[in-house]
């Protein structure tokens, strides 16, 4: 078994404090790139019971506005926007939903991972009741 020298006592510290700052973006990059898929994939959540609820709405004779706003906050009761593109006019339209919401990534990174998320969903009109 071999000795080792004392000049390299101090080698694996130092290429521990060079490798570390690389380890730490890797991993926080990872946390941030897994809250960013799961916060799209609540978005096309959302999006689809909204288009869902606003056509059923428009076949029940109420207010498909109301009934998507009440399908987004069911599914995520934090700061999703929602436009509403009513096309109900005819029973062959679709109903269209686009949900956005602002991603905020880790402060860490100075604003790089922050940017809009969105989804958007489509459902055949349901005809109201004759």
């Amino acid at each position: 078994m071999q000795r080792r020298d004392n000049r390299d006592r101090g080698s694996v510290a130092v290429e521990f404090a060079l490798l570390i700052p690389v380890l730490l973006v890797v991993i926080l990059g990872t946390f941030d790139l897994g809250r960013m898929v799961f916060q799209k994939m609540e978005l096309s959540e959302a999006a689809g019971q909204a288009a869902r609820a606003a056509a059923l709405a428009v076949g029940a004779g109420r207010d498909p506005q109301t009934a998507a706003r009440a399908a987004v906050l069911a599914v995520s009761p934090t700061g999703l926007q929602f436009t509403l593109n009513n096309q109900c006019a005819s029973a062959a339209a679709l109903m269209r939903i686009t949900v956005t919401c602002e991603f905020k990534g880790n402060p860490a990174w100075s604003g790089v991972a922050d940017r809009t998320l969105s989804a958007t969903a489509a459902t055949p009109c349901v005809p109201e009741p004759s």
